[in-house]
């Protein structure tokens, strides 16, 4: 049997462990109904094949949220990036914090300022994974050009917000968090 290191790629939302209990505990707050067996379907189906309500639904009743199979509900996934079972995860966000493009710049001195990474799984001191719920329209990928994917980095930021805006801070920092990720994956 033979094994070996696959690359992947993808964009979406990105967050650390920290940034997904608090997001955890505030969809539990907001969805009381809904979380009745959460604990036990994260426990015995792990954590990707949880359905969440997007925030805009919030509060809303669906029965059997989890055992249901119709396409139509408004949810959605995040996939679990474990050191277990992948390395080298890193986000490279669209946008830097001072508001300009994440893109290599020449600068006055002929020298190049390169785009900033993040590595979400390092950040956080409680534990090395990190959560990625990943983009509905794939832009990485030859289909960009028959259609493109946003009109607007603002089109893909409010994606999100609709999905989890609800259940994260106020003062959530999208741009630190939305961008290009790529990681590998032991097979």
């Amino acid at each position: 049997m033979s094994s070996y290191w696959a690359g992947y790629s993808g964009t979406g939302l990105v967050l650390n462990g920290k940034e997904f209990d608090k997001f955890l505990e505030n969809y539990k707050e907001r969805n009381p109904e809904q979380v009745e067996n959460l604990d036990e379907v994260i426990e015995d189906k792990g954590m990707e094949e949880v359905k969440f309500i997007k925030s805009v639904q919030a509060g809303k009743h669906f029965e059997n949220l989890q055992e249901d199979e119709e396409h139509d509900l408004p949810v959605f996934y995040f996939t679990v990036m474990d050191n277990g079972s992948i390395d080298g995860f890193a986000l490279w966000p669209f946008f830097r914090p001072d508001g300009r493009m994440n893109i290599s710049e020449k600068k006055q001195d002929g020298s190049y300022e390169h785009p900033i990474m993040r590595h979400p799984m390092w950040e956080d001191d409680k534990d090395e994974r990190c959560y990625v719920l990943f983009s509905e329209r794939d832009f990485t990928s030859p289909k960009v050009f028959m259609r493109p994917a946003y009109a607007s980095y603002e089109e893909f930021k409010q994606e999100f917000i609709l999905q989890v805006g609800g259940y994260l801070p106020e003062d959530f920092d999208w741009d630190a968090h939305l961008g290009y990720f790529s990681y590998a994956c032991y097979a």
